[in-house]
């Protein structure tokens, strides 16, 4: 069936096969199709109108639309989703985030690892399943498209009474999908410019459900709430709500840039009931939250305050403190505009969800290691430790200039601070994708482009496609660790993890250094680290805290090549990104049928 028509519905336990087109097309924000946009705000809601926050720039969008179009369907469903590139010189892909695709890892959608990228005018066919409820978004992996626009919501749904907490709430209508914007060209960040609209790697602004307003010279949220209150200002999102009544809200981080965001609904606490997609969890009441780039947080809101309209503040942390944006929480009865622009102050006597760069030691932080699922891990994950125990340690090779810009030398670098010129690493490795997919050309790739033995064990800072080999059916555990030191200021970095969810087992920062903590942790896995607790969170994106780790387990059942990345853009396009391979290549599915080729052409010139 069509899904945007038929999809979206009450889910009866009857599967059905879901189709939709995605068109990749550059576009633009505020142009012809949004008329006299805002002084008109009926325009701002015209026809393929993207207001955004109001400043005209180049996007790369799907179906002209900011966020892309939501995709919902139920559990059991078969999505089948036509990409189609509508763009006259770039290749696209797209990453169905959260998804495991198993049997289905073809459509994962990473160029060079499981496809070939989608050249101009071509289109590509992704089908997979719905397997497990919860919230999931979808982006291009390919280059910068995700911060210029490329990038939508997904749900998926199951009978009410198979959901997490289902009698927690009264409706499922709300989706926030969070996405931080820039006012220049995504492709200018790499290797950066000194100067100009787009400089670093921070956000101008973030967007709401694809709505904002300007925020250009603003410093703190109550400035932006006085000019929100002004006429012509593009339209911000509006969440209306009954009195009494409680809503599920489906939050959804599609940040990419620097910074981890903070949400705070003014005059309203948040019941947590689910994180990435199948992570049930046992309801808590929380404050505030801080998201990662890929982090999805499902809260219940209860309409329990007096009736009005209440501000709801999104801001940046950190270096992107200056960015933020609002929406509102409007009560039915109530006029739209908050009576007031003071907001609670969550960073006394508040509980915290997720906090940014946390030592998950102290009362006021709720890590997410210490959430806990309303259901019992299975025994091969709580009893012992992993067979396996991956150790991934992320940073930066710093440049010298001299080494950089010489004749015939092309180096990866970017630029995140003058002058400041380097590359990114996992275990002092640059991954560098081959010229053709791994999952379906393996054998087309040269044996010179996978990394060397010694560029594991010597820490060489090579620059090639780094594989780590894992055994089909084992219990994994990853120790992802920061190399840099620990900094309350520094970046908390989110990894996700393509092919699997994982098992949170512990997350701090480091307080005896790097070496010392990692063999604690090593010790402590010896120990048995679930011994204590066998009923951790499942998630599929995880943030990193500066100079600090995270502990995961997962059972590698689904085999295929994976890609485990940080989710700063930049950073994954550095190399900042290791492939694990599950299984043997006899364990992966054949390709489908037809399934496009690519690769380089260098013909002996001799034959010509």
């Amino acid at each position: 069936v069509e899904g945007a028509s038929k999809c979206a519905r009450e889910c009866d336990g009857k599967p059905l096969t879901c189709y939709y087109k995605l068109h990749a097309e550059p576009y633009s924000t505020m142009g012809p199709a949004c008329g006299n946009c805002p002084e008109n705000k009926t325009a701002c809601e015209d026809p393929q109108c993207i207001p955004a926050d109001g400043v005209e720039r180049g996007v790369f969008v799907y179906n002209r639309q900011l966020p892309g179009p939501t995709i919902e369907v139920c559990v059991g469903d078969k999505i089948v989703a036509d990409v189609i590139n509508l763009d006259g010189h770039r290749s696209t892909s797209v990453h169905w985030h959260g998804f495991e695709q198993r049997g289905t890892p073809y459509s994962d959608g990473v160029p060079y690892v499981t496809q070939c990228p989608i050249n101009p005018a071509q289109s590509f066919r992704y089908i997979f399943y719905a397997t497990f409820s919860g919230s999931y978004f979808y982006h291009s992996h390919s280059a910068f498209q995700k911060v210029d626009g490329l990038t939508g919501p997904i749900i998926v749904k199951d009978i009410l009474s198979k959901e997490p907490c289902g009698d927690c709430y009264d409706y499922d209508i709300f989706t926030m999908f969070i996405q931080d914007w820039i006012h220049g060209q995504g492709d200018n960040l790499i290797p950066g410019l000194r100067t100009g609209p787009v400089h670093g790697s921070l956000p101008d602004t973030y967007l709401i459900n694809g709505h904002g307003a300007n925020t250009k010279g603003i410093k703190d949220p109550q400035s932006l709430m006085s000019s929100v209150k002004k006429s012509k200002v593009t339209p911000i999102s509006v969440f209306t709500v009954k009195p009494g009544k409680r809503y599920r809200f489906r939050i959804i981080s599609s940040t990419c840039l620097a910074c981890t965001v903070s949400l705070t609904i003014q005059g309203h606490k948040m019941l947590v009931i689910n994180t990435d997609g199948p992570g049930p969890i046992k309801p808590v009441t929380v404050d505030a939250m801080s998201l990662n780039s890929g982090d999805r947080f499902d809260v219940v809101i209860e309409a329990n305050n007096k009736i009005d309209s209440y501000w709801v503040l999104v801001q940046g942390e950190g270096s992107c403190k200056n960015a933020m944006q609002l929406a509102v929480l409007k009560y039915h009865g109530s006029n739209g505009i908050p009576s007031t622009d003071v907001m609670q102050d969550v960073t006394k006597n508040s509980l915290i969800l997720n906090p940014t760069n946390p030592t998950c030691e102290k009362p006021e932080e709720l890590c997410v290691s210490k959430l806990s699922s309303p259901y019992q891990a299975p025994p091969y994950i709580v009893n012992g430790h992993g067979s396996v125990r991956l150790l991934l340690q992320f940073g930066f090779y710093f440049y010298q200039k001299n080494e950089l810009f010489n004749i015939s030398t092309y180096l990866p670098y970017f630029e995140p601070a003058e002058p400041l010129l380097v590359r990114a690493e996992i275990n002092a490795i640059t991954n560098k994708f081959a010229p053709v997919p791994l999952l379906s050309q393996y054998h087309d790739i040269p044996r010179s482009a996978f990394c060397k033995k010694e560029c594991n064990t010597q820490h060489l800072n090579c620059h090639c496609l780094n594989i780590y080999k894992i055994p089909l059916r084992s219990v994994v555990d990853l120790i992802v660790t920061d190399t840099a030191s620990a900094s309350a200021t520094g970046l908390t970095h989110p990894f996700h993890l393509h092919g699997f969810f994982f098992y949170v087992l512990r997350i701090g920062t480091f307080k005896n250094g790097l070496e010392e903590g990692v063999r604690e942790l090593n010790k402590w896995l010896d120990e048995g680290a679930l011994k204590n607790k066998t009923n951790p969170v499942l998630k599929d994106s995880i943030g990193i805290p500066s100079g600090g780790y995270a502990v995961l387990r997962l059972y590698a059942d689904n085999p295929g090549f994976w890609i485990f990345h940080c989710h700063f853009i930049l950073h994954l396009d550095m190399g900042m990104s290791a492939i694990l391979q599950v299984g043997e290549l006899h364990d992966m599915p054949s390709p489908p049928q037809n399934f496009p080729k690519c690769g380089n052409y260098l013909p002996d010139p001799n034959t010509w």
